[in-house]
């Protein structure tokens, strides 16, 4: 059941990537699975409960990038470096960003289900961030709360404008100024 469960999240991001957001439909995505839309109802009985669970991967991605980050910020002194990584991993998932972006608008429409867990989730990468933040040697131990917030928002203002086609944004000279400031 986990193995076609997976198969159906590996199509629907497909999907996504390939054609965008809005042409995922639950009839599509049985149609490319070659299976019953009963079938694909077994597993997932809206488009919102799919995007759930893909935002779910999607989060547990970005929380093992946190995660990692400060685990390598144990390691280096070089700050910029780890920052500037990542956030160019977190930018290259640009499908995954979509559907972050799209379930963000649904919890600000109301959805409380998908509100709560992205509340937990953002309080969860915070955590991790400082974390990250207060194990980097030499770092100024100060604001970690502040800088954690700025990594955070700057992150999700980089996401939309990643996905808005938004060029020559200053990567480089963001992370050197979030550096200095460590």
């Amino acid at each position: 059941m986990q193995d076609k469960r997976v198969k159906i999240l590996e199509t629907a991001n497909s999907i996504i990537t390939e054609q965008g957001l809005n042409k995922l439909t639950l009839a599509k995505l049985a149609e490319e699975m070659s299976m019953s839309k009963g079938t694909l109802y077994y597993y997932y009985k809206s488009k919102a409960d799919l995007l759930f669970d893909l935002a779910d991967q999607y989060m547990n991605m970005l929380s093992h990038q946190i995660l990692k980050v400060v685990n390598n910020a144990k390691e280096s002194n070089d700050y910029e470096m780890i920052i500037e990584n990542f956030y160019k991993t977190i930018l290259e998932h640009g499908a995954r960003s979509r559907i972050h972006i799209y379930l963000v608008h649904e919890a600000l429409s109301g959805n409380e289900e998908i509100l709560g867990k992205y509340q937990v989730v953002y309080r969860e990468w915070l955590g991790m961030i400082k974390e990250g933040i207060a194990q980097i040697p030499n770092a100024s131990k100060n604001n970690i709360e502040i800088l954690a917030q700025i990594i955070l928002s700057s992150l999700d203002g980089l996401v939309l404008q990643s996905l808005l086609g938004i060029k020559d944004i200053p990567l480089a000279d963001i992370t050197k100024y979030i550096a200095i400031k460590m």
